[in-house]
């Protein structure tokens, strides 16, 4: 299926050059004439000129339409538009019959038939002069769509780049201040806790260039910051892990559990002296991920504290430029 989507690609790419959808045109414009005239009969050689005359000034009127009339009438003059459509027809209408006219100098019953088709020879130019018109529109629309996807798929990355490489300050300065606060008294303590901070900031480094990450690799990076929490609390905050999933079955964004873990462990043990169990539930459900985080939240005990929201207005964020719901 994704060598498939490539070919498709590909093809895209190419038809979306302009010598080549323009060579396209030309190509089934003359091989129409061409049709055509072969319906009417006569001899090969008087239908290839006739049909090369009639190929040469279309291409002068579409290309006097795409490059002049278009661009400067089209969408803001229509009515002008209009006018220097029919005109331009009327003007090049003459100058064909009268090629076709001296070529067929020898066959009179055909050049008062040409003589007697000039409405339909003008009306001829019109249609095709339209016909680019058309075309231009449709290919306008299609290049203005697959540059508005690609700008919204560039601005969808930078914004989930963005939102995947924050990192919580708060827990940065407290960090900083609880080494601080260690370096006096238990130096050990804040030695090892400078290197899982340093471990933490050098994986968020690493990791935030990946797409995916597998499950294995996010519960290494919770741990890492479990870690430091515990050097800050102590035996307060207690830990458990609850699954049992395969070794890379799973994949994830990156990131996306630090924020819900960051909360469970600010609205359960930030405003209140007690010790708190952090719960944490995996199951993998073929295509589905099921992950539950809880804490003995109390808005009694814990001071009715309340956040900004923003660690899991982000999550809500990334999930739904990645799959586009929550």
């Amino acid at each position: 299926m994704k060598k498939a989507r490539n070919i498709l690609d590909e093809v895209y790419d190419w038809l979306s050059r302009r010598p080549v959808y323009h060579a396209i045109f030309w190509i089934v414009m003359f091989s129409v004439l061409l049709f055509i005239g072969i319906q009417d009969g006569g001899s090969i050689q008087s239908l290839l000129f006739s049909e090369l005359v009639s190929l040469f000034f279309y291409a002068v009127v579409v290309y006097i339409n795409l490059f002049y009339l278009i661009p400067n009438y089209l969408a803001q003059k229509a009515f002008a538009y209009i006018v220097l459509v029919l005109a331009l027809a009327a003007l090049v209408t003459p100058f064909k019959v009268l090629i076709w006219y001296l070529w067929f100098a020898g066959d009179r019953n055909f050049q008062h038939q040409i003589v007697d088709q000039q409405g339909l020879i003008f009306l001829g130019n019109i249609l095709v002069i339209l016909l680019s018109t058309v075309l231009r529109v449709i290919m306008d629309w299609w290049r203005y769509q697959g540059e508005k996807q690609t700008l919204l798929t560039q601005t969808m990355q930078s914004e989930l780049r963005f939102l995947r490489s924050q990192i919580n300050p708060h827990f940065l300065f407290n960090s900083l201040n609880s080494i601080n606060a260690l370096v006096a008294i238990q130096p050990e303590k804040a030695r090892r806790m400078v290197q899982q901070l340093s471990d933490f900031l050098r994986g968020t480094l690493k990791r935030n260039t990946n797409e995916w990450n597998s499950l294995d690799q996010e519960l290494e990076y919770l741990s890492l910051y479990l870690e430091i929490e515990k050097v800050r609390f102590g035996h307060r905050l207690q830990t458990k892990i609850d699954g049992n999933v395969p070794s890379g079955t799973c994949k994830l964004p990156p990131f996306i559990l630090l924020p819900i873990l960051e909360n469970a462990i600010k609205f359960g043990l930030y405003d209140t002296l007690y010790d708190i169990l952090i719960m944490l539930k995996i199951k993998c459900l073929q295509h589905m991920l099921i992950i539950e985080i809880s804490n003995p939240f109390d808005p009694e005990v814990s001071g009715n504290q309340k956040g900004t929201g923003y660690g899991l207005k982000a999550v809500n964020r990334r999930l739904f430029l990645l799959f586009g719901r929550t």
